[in-house]
């Protein structure tokens, strides 16, 4: 126990001829046996006890050693002992199979007999499958002889309480264990061939287990999947004595290729999101969208098993790790090998369900997912060169140069609807559409499709709307942006298109609370321009004349409402965004169609509720930078005018005042005369009674006012 602990170990023993007990000292690769007297039999106590103690310093072997404190002085003859003392001893499977190994002791009725033969005879062979045993007889180390025997068990099939008879066969006797008094708790699961009965799991000579390191699971061809809904594997498992159900919520799964990097998506699964266990009676079995696996706990134990669902023509080898860890019992693990042959090799296959709007005048390129078109899984030499879809009796090509075709297990392929709506197609209403390939060396083939199938329409022609967009709330502030549309003009912007750019908008940014078109322009000759069909007219099908030419260029202006502690971060993040190549795919274009127009700054919200509507909703947006400098530039240079026009008039009139004035020299000081502007429209009454807006003096006022100007002529300075 001490050497298993790396410490000292002290071994209390009974010397049975002079009745002194000892202490025996472990210390380090051999046992010091210092004999030192703590007790005494016929009066030899006191002395001992006293100073005078003797020192016996015996060198044994750490094993020897070990085998006596394990054993000590008591061991009767007949009786086996284990190095282990925790029964039913727990050990856990490690993909399908695990070994243990144990030491046993036995003391021999007759000290010189010798072992023949030492047999392990389990209660279950597909539990406890096999072992091997080795003995060492020491006849040296005390009074008595002792069989050191070491057993290797093995459990290659079934988890599960395992239990048996050990037998050692002497010179001279036989001697047993009892079935239950060294047994083994086998902690794990296994999951057996569908079809498998419970009650009868094979053995290691009659194998039903797929599950394992050693063990694999062969679904046959593709062909084959394709006649299994679902496949139900039993499940065989033992958790601990208190409950034998293992407990499925424990376990991690994870999905992976056997060879190479790439997963070939055989089963869906993602374990963030899908449950590994659920409880229901079957079958047929219900798994969640999205997860192809799942642990289910049935009626009883008997009824508990694996479920796992295929995806259509995929083939290739690929690995289910499971493990789970518990604390008293072990971590657990193990692993389900599947096998589907990659010949035949399975057509190309589109997934379900892939529907799109396309662009009543075209210029647009959309994207659609395709597996089995290039190699792997197709054979060396045989990849796809080329592809179109065939709807409303006309061909929209495929674009591979856009694609990333470093190997995957599913390939986005765009489609390039460049012409716009064919003759006699009506817009808004679908279509199933129809996929080719051309494959280099067995050429064209037509496209496999999971229901329900594909389906185009084409949008309506209808104008975008420009609706504007104000705010009033001041957690939000008003972000102005301008995208360039280099093939459309404003005629042929359609709602579609405005739509789409909203919406990448918005799904983009998620502190975006809402946008809307501000306005619909025509495209100024400005940087845009110089890029504006500059590979084009190279995308077109040589085929196919297009039936929509491109336009001169569109502006679209959107404002949107964001908040205001991220307004200015977003904004800058918009007008990047509006350059990439992401926004380009989000709205179905080519980036050298669609691009950023100058941006305006953030606009704060208003004081009160602003119309969204009307000719004071605002819809216009803001001027952009330019015409703002000019705009001040402009009313810099009116101000300076007008101060120089004010300068020029204030000089003017001092001039004027210089040289004559205003009053006539007849009449009192300083009184205008009648006929004066002064006089006319006098601010004041003055002495004579005129005051604002007075009329002038008529007749016999007009002969008095002028002799009282004859007495008092007036006074020059």
């Amino acid at each position: 126990a001490a050497r298993r602990r790396g410490g000292d170990a002290v071994v209390r023993s009974e010397h049975e001829h002079t009745g002194v007990w000892g202490e025996v000292v472990w210390c380090g690769k051999c046992v010091c046996c210092v004999m030192r007297a703590v007790s005494t039999r016929g009066g030899l106590e006191s002395s001992l006890m006293r100073w005078n103690v003797g020192l016996v310093v015996v060198v044994l072997l750490g094993l020897v050693a070990h085998r006596a404190d394990a054993q000590g002085s008591e061991f009767v003859a007949g009786e086996f002992r284990s190095s282990e003392t925790n029964f039913p001893l727990p050990v856990a499977l490690s993909n399908g199979s695990v070994s243990v190994e144990i030491e046993f002791f036995l003391r021999p009725r007759n000290n010189d007999d010798s072992i023949q033969e030492v047999l392990i005879d389990p209660t279950s062979s597909a539990i406890l499958t096999g072992y091997n045993a080795t003995w060492v007889v020491d006849r040296d180390t005390f009074r008595y002889t002792l069989f050191n025997i070491t057993v290797t068990f093995e459990f290659d099939y079934l988890p599960g309480y395992a239990t048996y008879v050990m037998t050692v066969d002497t010179d001279t006797a036989m001697y047993s264990t009892g079935v239950e008094e060294f047994p083994f708790l086998v902690f794990g699961f296994v999951l057996l061939e569908p079809g498998t009965d419970i009650n009868n799991p094979g053995s290691p000579s009659d194998n039903k287990i797929v599950s394992g390191l050693t063990r694999s699971f062969d679904m046959g061809t593709f062909e084959d999947v394709l006649e299994v809904d679902q496949y139900v594997l039993p499940v065989v498992s033992y958790f601990d004595e208190t409950n034998t159900r293992f407990d499925f919520s424990t376990i991690n799964a994870v999905v992976s290729p056997a060879v190479g990097t790439t997963y070939y998506e055989q089963v869906d699964w993602d374990a963030s999101t899908c449950p590994i266990e659920s409880e229901q009676n079957g079958p047929p079995y219900e798994l969640t969208d999205g997860c192809g696996l799942v642990f289910v706990k049935g009626a009883s134990q008997a009824d508990d098993v694996f479920v796992m669902k295929v995806n259509p023509y995929r083939v290739g080898d690929f690995i289910l790790d499971f493990d789970s860890d518990d604390s008293q019992v072990g971590t657990f693990e193990t692993r389900l090998y599947n096998q589907i042959a990659e010949t035949p090799v399975p057509p190309p296959v589109a997934p379900a369900g892939q529907g799109h709007t396309f662009n009543y005048y075209g210029w647009e390129i959309l994207p659609y997912q395709f597996y089995n078109v290039f190699v792997p899984p197709r054979e060396s030499g045989d990849g796809a060169e080329g592809g179109r879809l065939r709807v409303f009796d006309t061909d929209f090509d495929m674009n591979f140069s856009r694609s990333n075709l470093s190997e995957q297990a599913t390939y986005t392929l765009w489609v390039q609807n460049i012409e716009g709506i064919p003759d006699g197609a009506d817009p808004l209403t679908p279509e199933d559409a129809r996929f080719f390939f051309e494959f280099a060396e067995s050429g064209e083939g037509e496209v496999t499709q999971l229901p329900p199938p594909a389906t185009v329409q084409f949008s309506s022609a209808d104008a975008c709307q420009a609706p504007g967009l104000n705010n009033s709330d001041p957690n939000f502030d008003i972000v102005e942006v301008g995208v360039v549309m280099t093939q459309y003009d404003p005629e042929t912007t359609t709602q579609y298109t405005c739509n789409k750019i909203t919406n990448a908008l918005l799904n983009k940014f998620p502190t975006m609370d809402e946008a809307a078109i501000s306005s619909i322009s025509a495209m100024p000759q400005s940087k845009f321009a110089s890029r504006k069909l500059s590979n084009a007219q190279t995308a077109l099908s040589s085929s196919v004349a297009a039936r929509q030419t491109a336009g001169n260029g569109t502006v679209v202006r959107v404002r949107t409402r964001v908040e205001s502690r991220t307004s200015s971060e977003v904004e800058q993040e918009m007008n990047t965004y509006l350059d990439t190549k992401e926004f380009a795919d989000d709205v179905f274009m080519s980036e050298e169609w669609t691009g950023r127009d100058d941006s305006t700054p953030s606009e704060s919200p208003s004081g009160g509720p602003v119309p969204t509507e009307g000719p004071d909703s605002g819809a216009t947006g803001a001027l952009p930078t330019w015409a703002i400098a000019v705009i001040s530039v402009i009313a810099g240079l009116l101000l300076i005018l007008l101060i120089a026009v004010a300068l020029f008039l204030l000089l003017s009139r001092g001039e004027d005042e210089d040289t004559e004035s205003s009053y006539q020299s007849d009449g009192p000081a300083l009184v205008p005369r009648p006929d004066d502007v002064m006089y006319q429209q006098a601010i004041v009454h003055d002495e004579y009674g005129r005051g604002e807006w007075s009329e002038p003096l008529e007749g016999e006022a007009v002969e008095m006012e002028n002799g009282i100007r004859a007495e008092y002529p007036r006074i020059v300075a």
